[in-house]
């Protein structure tokens, strides 16, 4: 056994030791088949044995709290300075966080081997709705430099609205300002939050779905390159078995308590979808209540003036 092997073996008899709920899985494998074991094999194995504990803990909402994105939405009734810059702050986790469960599934897709025809074309499916996530972060992208130009517009011009508007020798254009600048936070500034917000929930509902899907991959990815004998003395086959007759289109217990969804592929794809329509008609509606209230901004701007 070489240097690496030992100290591999002993970090896992060490973790066994340490774990009383590895300890039945992990030293059988370390006693008997040690030696049919590569050093990528045991630490995949020891990988997947990980993520199939936490998938499978009775408590799943600290599985579910794991996949979701930390993003907190708040009811965000009009656009003050900071609610802008919250609004911005919660684009761009979001943003962010969608792009890395797109990397890590697809990294976790393409080590994927030995596939039937079925699998391929279920996966085509899932690699979808990584594209439906791929066009919402998109959305959130074009949301965020029009929030940023509202941003400037309202850090430019509004001081200059509320001067004139507490000025004793322009009290009717004073007024109008006024009446202009009440109109922007009583309508379009409440319509362009609330979109934010469908828009954020649209995506998190992609991301959320898409990084409970990458755990499920995680557990077949890593046990791929294992001996099957040794999968299943690892406890994995069924496992391994439910996720694959999921990729098909099948239903089973094991996939949803891992996605805490109770539908098939299919409707699992729908959803996307479903929440990409949303998403573009939240995003068109922000565009245009973004513009008007530009223009409207325009109008203050030459009261101003």
């Amino acid at each position: 056994m070489s240097t690496a092997s030992a100290s591999l073996r002993s970090k896992l008899v060490r973790k066994a030791y340490e774990n009383p709920d590895l300890r039945k899985k992990l030293l059988p494998l370390i006693k008997k088949k040690a030696n049919k074991l590569s050093s990528a094999q045991r630490v995949a194995l020891s990988e997947a044995i990980r993520v199939h504990r936490e998938v499978m803990a009775t408590d799943t909402s600290k599985v579910a709290a794991k996949a979701n994105p930390t993003v907190q939405i708040k009811s965000l009734p009009s656009m003050s300075p900071g609610q802008v810059r919250a609004m911005l702050d919660a684009i761009v986790s979001a943003r962010q966080q969608a792009s890395v469960i797109e990397s890590q599934i697809e990294d976790q897709l393409k080590k994927l081997k030995d596939l039937s025809k079925e699998e391929k074309t279920g996966l085509d499916q899932i690699k979808k709705c990584g594209g439906l996530l791929a066009e919402k972060t998109n959305y959130l992208l074009e949301t965020e430099k029009y929030l940023l130009k509202f941003q400037a517009t309202l850090t430019a011009k509004k001081p200059g609205v509320e001067q004139l508007m507490a000025s004793p020798d322009e009290v009717k254009a004073g007024t109008k300002a006024g009446d202009l600048l009440g109109k922007i936070h009583a309508t379009f500034e409440k319509e362009v939050a609330e979109q934010v917000i469908n828009l954020l929930e649209a995506c998190i509902g992609d991301a959320t779905h898409y990084a409970k899907f990458a755990q499920a991959i995680k557990i077949v990815e890593k046990t791929s390159s294992v001996p099957a004998g040794i999968v299943k003395n690892a406890g994995l086959v069924d496992t391994v078995v439910s996720i694959k007759e999921w990729i098909v289109g099948g239903t089973n217990s094991v996939m949803q308590r891992i996605l805490n969804f109770s539908g098939d592929l299919k409707k699992w794809v729908m959803g996307f979808v479903e929440r990409g329509r949303i998403a573009k008609s939240s995003k068109d509606k922000l565009v245009k209540g973004l513009g008007s209230i530009d223009k409207m901004m325009g109008a203050l701007e030459n009261e101003v003036v």
